[in-house]
């Protein structure tokens, strides 16, 4: 068993040990696995780097297992929390324009109000209290690329203010390596003029079926690398250019999965934060520009006024 797929079996049987949760959650959450608590039978499944590519670790089903209840909203978001044992949750944002005092302050307002509202509606205002939204304000990141941004959050990740938030003895390492799936320490939230303007207005305007996405902003994958030139090369890719794969190029990269992609800004908090992990990037990702559709049932598709 390679080192990847025992990462990916060891986060799974973690979960298991730490927290029975719905099964929902482990399928979002755990490497697509559920857990089925009524007769304690698991089926696991996960995905390989290749994304066309599927494996087995493991299978044991009952057809006499209830199904699960249905989820309460913010039920997922409140599994997250304790499994991972840290001290706060939220997305760290990278301020990446400033062109516009007036119109940042907009947005960081616009993000609160709606993470107010759907929280208010989830039952869960309670959640307001360990919410942490770590904004990294710096002239040096005017125009700064999504590479650029990555390399600073994976260096803010290992930094000793990060390790801080770990709270909890039997917490997992943030540490590069580890099982850790805590989206606060995969991704980051990067704004740039064309995100501002997106929300606050003055850019391009939205037509009346983009309304529900009320803008966007980026998400970066902290983990995120090039893939081996080896492996790309096998994949029927040319030796001369194996980063080639005949997508138009984004900051230098042609490749499907250029490590980031831009989120509908409503629903970037709580409901992306409940369903990105390192195991379900592939299943949301769409390469920019186009805008990664609202999460079914997010929370503000039903909180009246947003």
């Amino acid at each position: 068993m390679n080192r990847a797929i025992a990462k990916r079996l060891l986060a799974t049987v973690w979960r298991h040990r730490v927290l029975p949760a719905s099964a929902s959650y482990f399928r979002r959450v755990g490497v697509g696995a559920t857990y089925k608590t009524s007769a304690f039978n698991i089926q696991v499944r996960f995905r390989a780097f290749n994304t066309h590519q599927r494996h087995t670790i493991a299978e044991q089903d009952s057809s006499t297992a209830d199904e699960p209840e249905p989820e309460e909203p913010c039920q997922r978001l409140r599994e997250i929390i304790e499994v991972s044992g840290h001290s706060c949750w939220g997305f760290v944002i990278y301020r990446c324009t400033y062109s516009d005092d007036s119109a940042w302050s907009d947005l960081m307002a616009r993000l609160k109000e709606s993470i107010c509202s759907q929280l208010t509606y989830g039952c869960a205002e309670d959640l307001m209290d360990s919410l942490a939204l770590t904004v990294f304000e710096d002239p040096s990141l005017d125009g700064a690329s999504k590479a650029d941004v990555r390399e600073r959050f994976k260096q803010w990740v290992a930094s000793p203010e990060a390790g801080a938030e770990r709270v909890r003895a039997d917490a997992l390492p943030i540490v590069s390596g580890s099982v850790e799936t805590t989206p606060r320490f995969n991704y980051c939230i990067h704004v740039d003029e064309g995100a501002l303007r997106s929300v606050v207005g003055g850019g391009q305007p939205l037509s009346e079926a983009d309304r529900p996405v009320v803008g966007y902003v980026n998400i970066i994958d902290g983990s995120w690398q090039w893939p081996d030139a080896a492996d790309q090369i096998e994949r029927g890719y040319s030796p001369e250019d194996p980063y080639n794969e005949h997508e138009p190029p984004l900051e230098g990269c042609r490749l499907h999965d250029v490590g980031w992609l831009r989120m509908s800004f409503i629903d970037v908090l709580p409901s992306a934060y409940e369903d990105l992990d390192p195991y379900t990037w592939e299943d949301h990702y769409s390469r920019p520009p186009l805008i990664v559709p609202p999460f079914a049932g997010c929370l503000y598709q039903l909180v009246p006024g947003l």
